[in-house]
């Protein structure tokens, strides 16, 4: 059997450790990918299943690697400005990782040489990934099954748009000073909110907005406040701006069974609470599933998806601190969604019981 995994960002890396770990050793697996990834340089946070993952597959350990990989620990999220929602904790004893995510290649790739035979790396830019019924091409190389993970689509024709996911903008920033916390931040603001994740050496902030509703001045303006009331230390220089579309794949395996996608090839929804890197340790199982024991239900993997965008409406059920047409519009769609007529339902005990029971159900059920 000859597997190949294509592109070496997070999701590639995630995807061929489970492989490695999970497949005979008699299995080929390829990495292929062109060594130029573009991280947005704020850092990734992630759930219990990732630094799991790790462990198994390539023997991280938190105390020893956190420098190499410039991450540290996370036991949850905390809220601020958000109402009926405080802070959020792991399953006591798990943690997550806030990690850097241009340091990942170079950490996890010299492990899986030095520990699986049957891993090889291949440096090349890939341009055409086709299926030949029951082979796959990959510029040419027959494989059994290929994992396309090259990141955004060109093409969104085979993607759903969902409308039920309120944020499409964003302003990241790095701030030189380190972090001294454990835990993810997400601060609500008046056109959305405001993610935090502390590395070793700088922290990375994430301004997101829509830009439906929030013209890009604004939304600029917003952050500085933020930043001067938060006494975070920045330059201008260190700020990016970026749009995207809430979106995942129709299928996330093409006909013939053999070609699947995952990352950003497969999804991207608003990042909160990691629910993207979540879904790819998910979509990893199905994988497996389909390689090793012939089966993959696409209803099953929809209704996967419906429920992490309920997930993501969840956190915005009873608004904000702040009563602005961006939270309007949310909090509006939320109770659409869920069908919300008495707020009062949704306390502070009934969202922490579904964040739980969501996490545990659909992104820890394989530890």
């Amino acid at each position: 059997m000859k597997v190949a995994v294509v592109g070496a960002g997070t999701a590639g890396l995630y995807c061929i450790i489970e492989l490695l770990e999970s497949l005979p050793e008699f299995a080929k697996i390829d990495l292929i990918h062109s060594n130029v990834i573009d991280p947005l340089g704020v850092g990734e946070s992630s759930l219990v299943s990732f630094p799991h993952a790790l462990s198994c597959g390539v023997d991280y350990v938190h105390h020893f690697d956190s420098e190499e990989l410039g991450s540290t620990l996370k036991y949850g999220v905390q809220f601020k400005n958000w109402n009926s929602v405080g802070f959020i904790p792991f399953a006591s004893g798990s943690y997550g990782i806030q990690f850097d995510t241009a340091k990942l290649p170079q950490f996890i790739i010299p492990r899986l040489n030095g520990m699986y035979p049957n891993f090889t790396e291949k440096l090349r830019t890939v341009k055409e990934i086709k299926s030949l019924g029951k082979k796959v091409s990959v510029d040419g190389t027959e494989y059994d099954f290929v994992v396309d993970c090259r990141g955004y689509p060109e093409d969104y024709s085979d993607y759903i748009i969902t409308d039920k996911v309120y944020l499409n903008s964003g302003i990241v920033v790095k701030s030189h000073t380190p972090g001294d916390w454990e835990y993810t931040y997400h601060i609500a603001h008046e056109h959305g909110w405001m993610f935090g994740i502390p590395l070793r050496d700088r922290t990375g902030w994430g301004y997101l907005y829509n830009s439906n509703v929030t013209s890009q001045l604004e939304a600029q303006s917003s952050l500085i406040d933020i930043l001067q009331e938060y006494q975070i230390e920045f330059h201008s220089k260190n700020c990016r701006e970026f749009s995207f579309k809430n979106y995942y794949a129709k299928s996330i395996v093409n006909e013939d069974g053999n070609i699947f996608l995952n990352g950003n090839r497969a999804l991207f929804l608003e990042p909160i609470q990691a629910t993207s890197l979540g879904c790819y340790g998910l979509i990893n199982q199905m994988i497996l599933d389909r390689i090793e024991n012939d089966v993959y239900d696409n209803q099953k993997y929809h209704n996967i998806m419906k429920e992490v965008v309920a997930f993501i409406n969840l956190h915005y059920l009873n608004g904000s601190d702040f009563d602005t047409p961006f939270w309007k519009m949310a909090t509006t769609g939320a109770k659409e969604l869920f069908d919300g007529s008495d707020p009062s339902k949704y306390n502070w005990n009934y969202i922490l019981d579904w964040n739980t029971q969501f996490r545990k159900k659909m992104f820890d059920s394989f530890l």
